[in-house]
């Protein structure tokens, strides 16, 4: 029902009550002009005139109280609302805070040891990329070296088309050099001799002759300077690869060709794994870079 049509309604119903009330105490004290005396007829008057005051207030009273009503029942859901969102306000606030609290709380507890794995990181950063700049200076001048010793027939091999008669017997020799320089020296891999088209003309794993290494991204920078290149992996295996290549040039120094080693590191994941176990705390570590000696735990 219309709020306004319910106070109009009780306000009606209201009068009529007043105007009975009225007539009612009227014939109860009696009219004055059925009295003689001034005196009684001012008493009545006065007496008629206060009870009407009286109960009109009363009744004004009572629509004041309906219609309170009626504004308080429509108003409800709104302060209710309000009220809601005054708790839910409060709530998040003190949520907020103590999130805040959380979030320091622990930020102020892995601080120290994370700076305690930190400093271990970078101390094992700094001894693993001397030890392998070691290692690995040392594999660049066995690759140089063998590239020096059997530089002829290295460059022989390259130079010749793989359909010429003489191709065969200067692969021969080729591969008979490169499993004996294996052989005398294991942690050189696998060896490898390719043209400057990037196909293998002799290996040490003679399924790998005949496949292509231009697509791999050493290759350009193999034909250029005797040089390491970032870590690849064995499509077969996975395994870490490390190759290092001395390019096979001519007198005049147009290159050929390339002598490769894939230096297995393997060795230095075994290295990783050790210094984890030995780790005060629990680590995994992972090298992302040799050449910027960046590791991470």
């Amino acid at each position: 029902m219309n709020p306004r049509i319910s106070t109009l309604t009780v306000s009606a119903t209201v009068a009529l009550v007043v105007l009975l009330l009225l007539g009612t105490a009227s014939m109860a004290l009696g009219t004055p002009d059925a009295q003689l005396d001034p005196t009684q007829q001012q008493q009545t008057i006065d007496a008629v005139i206060a009870q009407r005051f009286t109960e009109t207030a009363a009744a004004e009273q009572s629509v004041g109280m309906t219609q309170t009503a009626q504004v308080a029942t429509v108003a409800a859901p709104t302060l209710t609302a309000a009220f809601e969102q005054t708790v839910d306000a409060a709530f998040n606030q003190a949520l907020t805070a103590t999130a805040e609290a959380q979030i320091t709380a622990t930020a102020q507890a892995l601080s120290a040891p994370r700076e305690r794995v930190t400093a271990w990181l970078n101390g094992l950063a700094d001894a693993l990329v001397e030890q392998m700049t070691q290692e690995l200076g040392a594999r660049q001048a066995d690759v140089t070296a063998l590239e020096n010793a059997a530089h002829a027939t290295f460059l022989s091999l390259v130079q010749t088309a793989p359909d010429a008669a003489e191709f065969a017997e200067r692969q021969a020799s080729a591969n008979a050099l490169l499993q004996q320089a294996l052989s005398q020296n294991p942690e050189l891999g696998t060896l490898s001799i390719y043209n400057a088209q990037g196909v293998i003309l002799a290996s040490t794993q003679a399924e790998r002759i005949g496949a292509t290494v231009a697509g791999e991204p050493y290759f350009a920078a193999s034909l250029s300077l005797p040089q390491p290149h970032p870590v690849q992996h064995d499509p077969l295996t996975g395994a870490p690869l490390l190759p290092i290549t001395t390019p096979i040039t001519d007198a005049s120094g147009a290159a050929f060709g390339a002598l490769a080693a894939q230096i297995d590191m393997s060795a230095v994941d075994a290295l990783l794994q050790q210094a984890a176990a030995q780790a005060d705390h629990g680590v995994a570590i992972y090298m992302v870079s040799m050449s910027e000696s960046r590791l991470v735990a």
